[in-house]
């Protein structure tokens, strides 16, 4: 057994079993690569989780008035008469035009482009109070009453398509990680085997010696495992990094439409290196268990 000096040289402790060698070297990358992969789908997925309650609760929430100008009023007048009076509905809190709601990106989405938007024709947004939803029949029936030409568009058929677009993703999210980490457990078992190849005779001497199978195994997974806890750190910090550089520049993907990550999302992938870890002394143990079955 290798030996460690400490000190003057009067303290020593053993050194490791193991020599380097083997599969070591290709694991730290190979899980480090799937590591980042898992640790982006993780924070993406909690995202996009987080985006679609957000739009949920806003489109449930909300309603969009169409309003055509009769008679000599002006479009933007029906339009102003239109949200004053929503303004008054049990349930409603607060109404404006279309142009006074372009900084909520959810419904100015939804609202723009409207089919029959265009000459006589304004939108109002209507935006309601927790808990309440007075129906478009009741907007409609108090707008009819101040003479008022509309149409109420009811936001929360939206919600099914955004719940299931939603779950999904999450599904196909979940469905990529486990083959992720199937991938770690098999690149662990796979450099475990390298490694137990290249120390055969240690392994031999130590079995000649008297050291129980559960022993020698011991020194494999143990190995495997800090390897995979270290490379999943790594792949986690990494996507961290690219996730906080995302969240920094403001941008997302697709036109717009994903929702960047918040910072409390990228604490989603903090569990990673232990799970990481897990699956590789998992896949470490089954390599090691299987071979010194063959052994004589």
């Amino acid at each position: 057994m290798a030996e460690a000096v400490t000190g003057a040289g009067t303290r020593r402790r053993p050194g490791p079993l193991l020599a380097p060698g083997g599969g070591r070297r290709a694991l730290f990358p190979a899980i480090a690569g799937l590591s980042l992969v898992a640790s982006l789908l993780i924070v993406g997925a909690v995202a996009a989780g987080r985006g679609a309650e957000d739009w949920r609760g806003r489109l449930a929430g909300s309603a969009t008035v169409v309003v055509r100008a009769a008679g000599l009023e002006s479009p933007d007048a029906a339009a102003a008469r239109a949200a004053e009076a929503l303004g008054a509905v049990n349930g409603v809190a607060r109404s404006w035009p279309l142009e006074a709601a372009a900084a909520d990106p959810a419904i100015a989405r939804l609202v723009d482009g409207k089919p029959g938007a265009g000459t006589g024709v304004r939108l109002v947004a209507v935006q309601f109070k927790a808990g309440s939803w007075p129906g478009p029949a009741a907007l409609s029936r108090v707008l009819a009453a101040d003479g008022l030409n509309v149409g109420v568009d009811d936001h929360r058929p939206w919600t099914s398509p955004v719940l299931r677009a939603a779950a999904l993703a999450a599904l196909t999210a979940a469905l990529l990680l486990a083959a992720i980490v199937v991938g770690v457990g098999v690149a662990a078992a796979w450099a475990t085997g390298k490694r137990l190849a290249a120390q055969r005779q240690l392994v031999d001497l130590l079995r000649l010696s008297g050291a129980a199978d559960g022993f020698v195994g011991r020194l494999f997974v143990t190995r495997a495992a800090a390897t995979a806890a270290w490379a999943g750190a790594a792949g986690a910090l990494a996507a961290a990094l690219i996730m906080a550089t995302w969240r920094l520049s403001g941008e997302s993907a697709i036109a717009g439409l994903l929702p960047s990550p918040a910072w409390a999302d990228l604490a989603a992938d903090a569990p990673w290196p232990l799970a990481a870890a897990l699956v590789g002394a998992t896949g470490a143990w089954l390599a090691v268990r299987a071979a010194l079955k063959r052994a004589p």
